[in-house]
């Protein structure tokens, strides 16, 4: 067994840091499940049985209710260590605080953000009790990394729950810790992320200066996947304001960008940008195109397709965050059977997970739908049940 190999707790020895980070990152991106809970054990130090306390096999949902209940039992029984004036605080300590981010990152991908927000910020709170120990100015430089990307996770997960005041709060903390260390790739995704935000509340003009704003303090910093990325949403954003030229413009720019791509050489949190995301945006952008311009409605509908198609399993909530855009776009295109069905699709996973953004995207489907609306029955049936679903799942 391949997790037997990396443990060594019987003789006190634990497995490498960078290795336990990688597995964690490929766990998150479906990539690969571990058939136990040693390696986050391992990652945590902490005991396999103390993870899984209180867990039994005959329960409903077993998957979801360890990985949660590991997640509760990081958020509040003080895995940070306690710092005193003459601790000196390590990268054990650090790659601590990028191992339970990287559980809550997991866990906020497949479930949706409800309650893993609070969880993530309050733990971050604490992990910030680090800050008044003894160390280096490279140790230093990195704990303000690590604790800026779980600032930033926070602010997501609290956008995915519609709780967008507490999103803001944590990626202006998050803005203060990158800052610190220095790390305009970090910079660069808390931009990214206040955008979407942006997008996702119908500014699109707060958007465009966001992703901008990002794109000007980063400029030269970031690798090309991550100047693709924020290429993306400003393609995204001009779209949305009815910018053709510039939304095509942008569109060209980062796909360029995109195929100077060296993924060794990049940040493992802009992992979830590839050849998938890259074409869910592009069908995105030309999904806005089309509610003015038919003519981009196929582009859009072949581009969405594909990322569907590449979207790993394990990706639960950004597959049927794609599938609502596709249903858009086969509204657009005048398939509504189509659209239908992957709108049902959406709605079947938004009752698996805890994603107001999912449900908030859902309920603007009603704009593609309304050509139907009166002549076909099942398009009326599925706006009553996304309207009842939004409705039991107040943000």
């Amino acid at each position: 067994m391949e997790i037997a190999g990396l443990i060594g707790r019987r003789t006190g020895q634990r497995p490498d840091p960078a290795y336990v980070q990688r597995r964690l990152v490929d766990w998150e991106t479906g990539k690969w499940k571990p058939r136990d809970w040693e390696l986050l054990a391992c990652a945590l130090d902490v005991s396999v049985a103390w993870l899984r306390d209180g867990i039994h096999e005959e329960d409903e949902n077993v998957e979801r209710r360890e990985l949660l209940t590991a997640l509760g039992l990081v958020g509040v029984a003080g895995l940070t260590p306690q710092v005193v004036a003459s601790r000196q605080v390590g990268m054990a300590d650090v790659d601590q605080i990028r191992a339970v981010t990287t559980l809550y990152r997991a866990a906020d991908n497949k479930y949706g953000g409800g309650g893993i927000g609070s969880a993530l910020a309050s733990f971050a709170d604490r992990a910030e009790t680090l800050l008044s120990g003894r160390y280096t100015d490279l140790i230093g430089q990195r704990l303000h990394y690590a604790l800026a990307d779980a600032r930033d996770r926070a602010g997501w997960a609290h956008f995915d729950a519609g709780q967008h005041r507490r999103a803001h709060t944590q990626w202006r903390l998050a803005t203060r810790h990158a800052r610190r260390a220095e790390a305009a790739d970090k910079l660069a995704s808390i931009g990214y992320s206040r955008t979407r935000q942006h997008q996702h509340l119908g500014r699109p003009a707060d958007a465009v200066a966001t992703v901008r704003e990002a794109q000007s303090v980063t400029a030269s910093k970031v690798t090309p996947t991550v100047e693709a990325m924020l290429g993306m949403q400003e393609a995204v954003s001009l779209a949305m304001l009815g910018d053709q030229p510039g939304a095509l413009t942008a569109l060209r720019r980062a796909e360029d960008a995109f195929g100077r791509r060296d993924p060794a050489a990049d940040p493992e949190w802009v992992g979830f940008f590839d050849p998938a995301d890259l074409a869910a945006k592009t069908g995105e952008t030309h999904r806005w195109l089309a509610r003015s311009d038919r003519q981009y409605a196929e582009e859009a509908l072949r581009y969405s397709t594909l990322a569907v198609a590449s979207y790993a399993e394990g990706m639960v909530r950004t597959r049927a965050l794609a599938r609502a855009d596709l249903a858009a776009e086969y509204a657009l295109a005048g398939d509504p059977g189509q659209a239908v069905l992957e709108a049902r699709q959406a709605l079947t996973a938004a009752g698996e997970l805890q994603s107001r953004r999912l449900l908030d995207k859902l309920a603007s489907l009603p704009i593609d739908f309304a050509p139907y609306r009166a002549d076909n029955a099942d398009v009326r049936d599925l706006i009553h049940d996304i309207r009842t679903a939004r409705q039991g799942n107040p943000a």
